[in-house]
C-alpha cells in the first residue's frame, strides 16, 4: 500500500476494505462509489443487471465506514435511481450495530445538459444522504434548501476520469457535510474531485483509490489545488427555488 501526504491530505493507493479498517474519527464522507456495478450505465436493457455482488460489497464497506466515522458524521454518496435502494438495503444488512444509519434523502444535481440513455436521456446526478440518530448538520444547510441543485455541468467534460463529477457541486456537498478544519473521507477517490474541493475549502482530506493511474492524477490535482491556494473559487450559490407549497 502506498501512502502520500500532501498538505492536509492523506492519500492511500489500495483497497478501501483494507484501508478503512485503519481509520477513525472521520467527520464526514463525500464519495462516488462504483454504483454502475448494480446495473448498466443507461436506462436501457442493461439496467436490469443483478445488484447482489454490489450489495454484498457495500455491506462490507459500510461496516468499516461506520467504525471509521464519528457518530455525528453525515455521508453523501453519489448513486443513481437504482442504487439508492441498494444503499438502504446494504445498510440494513450490515449488522445490528449498523441499524442506526439509513438513507434519509436523495439529492439531484440537475446538470442542465443531457447525458446517456435512450429514451429519456439522463440529466441528473443523484446523491444519497445517509445519516444516523446523532448526525448533526450544524445549521450548514438552509431549512428551505430543495433537494434539486441546478447548476450547469458539461456532461462530456471528463478531463481526468470517465465518471468525473463537478468540483462546484462536490464543494457544496463538502460545505453541507462539514465545518472548516474537519476531516472528510472519500473511499473511492477516483481522480480526486472531492479532495480538490476540500483543498479549496479548508478541510482535511483522506482519499482511497485502488487504480494507480487515477491515484497519480488525484495526487497531482490535489497538490496543484493546495499549492495555488483557492485554485477553484466556488461560485455564489445559484438561486435554488423550492416548489411552491413545499418550502
Amino acid at each position: 500500500m502506498r501512502v502520500e501526504h500532501i498538505g492536509d491530505a492523506t492519500l492511500y493507493l489500495g483497497d478501501c476494505l483494507e484501508v478503512l479498517g485503519t481509520l477513525k474519527s472521520v467527520d464526514a464522507v463525500v464519495a462516488d462509489p462504483p454504483f454502475s456495478f448494480a446495473g448498466g450505465s443507461s436506462n436501457g436493457m442493461t439496467s436490469s443487471a443483478d445488484s447482489q455482488f454490489f450489495k454484498h460489497w457495500l455491506e462490507s464497506v459500510f461496516r468499516r465506514l461506520d467504525a471509521a466515522s464519528k457518530e455525528t458524521a453525515p455521508w453523501f454518496l453519489w448513486c443513481d435511481w437504482r442504487t439508492a435502494a441498494v444503499f438502504d438495503s446494504a445498510l440494513s444488512g450490515a449488522g445490528e450495530r449498523y441499524s442506526r444509519r439509513w438513507v434519509t434523502q436523495v439529492l439531484a444535481h440537475d446538470r442542465e445538459m443531457v447525458g446517456m440513455g435512450s429514451p429519456f436521456r439522463n440529466q441528473l446526478d443523484w446523491v444519497a444522504v445517509i445519516r444516523g440518530r446523532k448526525t448533526d448538520f450544524g445549521g450548514r444547510i438552509p431549512k428551505t434548501q430543495p433537494n434539486v441543485w441546478r447548476e450547469y455541468w458539461y456532461y462530456g467534460k471528463h478531463e481526468h476520469h470517465n465518471a468525473e463529477k463537478s468540483v462546484s457541486f462536490a464543494s457544496r456537498l463538502v460545505e453541507w457535510a462539514s465545518n472548516v478544519g474537519a476531516v472528510v473521507l472519500d473511499f473511492c477517490m477516483g481522480s480526486g474531485t472531492t479532495g480538490v474541493a476540500c483543498a479549496c475549502l479548508g478541510r482535511k482530506f483522506i482519499g482511497i483509490e485502488i487504480e494507480p493511474r487515477d491515484f497519480d492524477i488525484a495526487c497531482r490535482r490535489i497538490e496543484d489545488a493546495q499549492r495555488q491556494g483557492k485554485l477553484f473559487e466556488p461560485k455564489p450559490a445559484p438561486e435554488q427555488v423550492a416548489i411552491e407549497g413545499l418550502a
